[in-house]
């Protein structure tokens, strides 16, 4: 059996929007269910691959279950892109998620 091709790409509006800004610092917010984080994984990863293995990135999350979600989307969508999310750096790039309070 072949392997299986999924197309990985951000929803029409605004997180293609979000994607395609060049600006460094982006705020964006929205009501949830909106793919406002797999946008986030989605840029840093657009990131890693256009910089390399030294990129770093810091994403805040309110609590310790938002960021669990978290976590478990970067485990879903990364092996797709031929990246690996590990909970500790150990070489390549890192994307530092904090809870804040």
């Amino acid at each position: 059996m072949g392997k299986e091709r999924i197309r990985i790409a951000p929803q029409k509006g605004p997180q293609a929007d979000f994607l395609a800004c060049p600006a460094n610092e982006i705020f964006y917010g929205g009501a949830r269910g909106g793919g406002k984080s797999h946008g986030v994984l989605l840029d840093f990863a657009a990131h890693a691959f256009k910089y390399g293995e030294n990129v770093n990135g810091i994403l805040f999350r309110r609590t310790y279950p938002e960021l669990e979600d978290l976590q478990t989307k970067a485990n879903k969508m990364y092996p797709y892109l031929g990246a690996i999310w590990r909970a500790q750096a150990r070489h390549g790039c890192s994307l530092l998620v904090l809870i804040l309070k």
